[in-house]
């Protein structure tokens, strides 16, 4: 190490713009949202316990102490990943030497045992989950539209809310959404069943749109239709459908609840929210469900 960087005091003054340089550098805003709750965390841990220096050894008792706090696996692997992304801007700005930064990065992170199943819902439980909006008003139609959407092609939030009709497509006879651009700015592909697809031509053509964003905003009555809808619109819809599921007394929903300080409601949206494309397979749902 030099001279130079060995008199360096890491203190929130100096590791604060190094942070917000790492959070700069993504492009994803989920990703920032995330890398700044690491870094955070990871930042007041290290204030926290009077450290001096960023190397190898601090990172690992960081790791130890996320352990300790009974972190699944990716959540402990997750801030490690940040901190790594760290160190490597911080040697890139001259903050510590480039040989810490790699020693930094040789940190491993923690081997998940076993793979998580998650949440499904059945065949009834996704043909109650889409009868639940009022058919017979715009909104109705636009959220069994955006649930269908969301069940048979397993899409995120995000891509819900950016998908338009150029990315609808028939490939070999069948209905695809074409050319996504989805998390990480990555490009996929995937199939639409035929019965969300009827969902979707059912919400336009009430809605007389065939352009643009496929889903859009609705005000109060039925009308003043937007250009578009944001993820945390269609959040807001997924939440309000499982919102009165549950108030039918679901007991699947019951069953994905086990923390007291929140109802089981709330927890059920929030993680069939994060995690949509979990619902169900494609596959498994029958070809009447609309």
């Amino acid at each position: 190490m030099s001279n130079q960087t060995s008199m360096i005091v890491y203190n929130r003054a100096v590791l604060q713009p190094v942070i917000d340089m790492v959070i700069d550098g993504l492009t994803s805003e989920h990703s920032k949202a995330a890398y700044r709750h690491a870094l955070d965390g990871f930042l007041t841990w290290y204030l926290a316990t009077g450290r001096t220096r960023l190397d190898k050894a601090t990172v690992q008792a960081f790791k130890t102490q996320l352990q300790g706090l009974g972190l699944a696996p990716s959540s402990v692997n997750l801030q490690l990943s940040a901190v790594r992304k760290l160190a490597g801007e911080a040697a890139d700005n001259g903050l510590i030497d480039s040989t810490l930064a790699v020693a930094i990065g040789k940190v491993k992170g923690v081997k998940a045992a076993g793979q998580r199943a998650g949440n499904w819902l059945t065949k009834h439980q996704a043909q109650e989950l889409l009868n639940l909006p009022d058919t017979g008003t715009l909104k109705g139609l636009r959220d069994r539209a955006v649930l269908a959407v969301m069940l048979g092609c397993g899409l995120r939030r995000s891509e819900v809310a950016g998908l338009t009709f150029a990315h609808l497509g028939q490939r070999e006879g069948r209905w695809v959404v074409v050319d996504l651009l989805g998390k990480g700015q990555r490009t996929r592909s995937v199939p639409m069943p035929a019965w969300a697809k009827a969902a979707v031509d059912q919400w336009a053509a009430r809605a007389q749109i065939g352009d643009g964003n496929v889903f859009r905003s609705i005000r109060r009555g039925d009308h003043n239709i937007g250009d578009g809808m944001t993820d945390q619109a269609v959040a807001d819809v997924v939440r309000a459908t499982l919102a009165s599921w549950a108030r039918q007394a679901s007991t699947w929903l019951r069953m994905t609840c086990d923390a007291p300080s929140q109802s089981w409601p709330t927890r059920a949206a929030r993680a069939l929210t994060r995690y949509s494309y979990r619902w169900v397979t494609p596959a498994s749902l029958p070809p009447n469900v609309i």
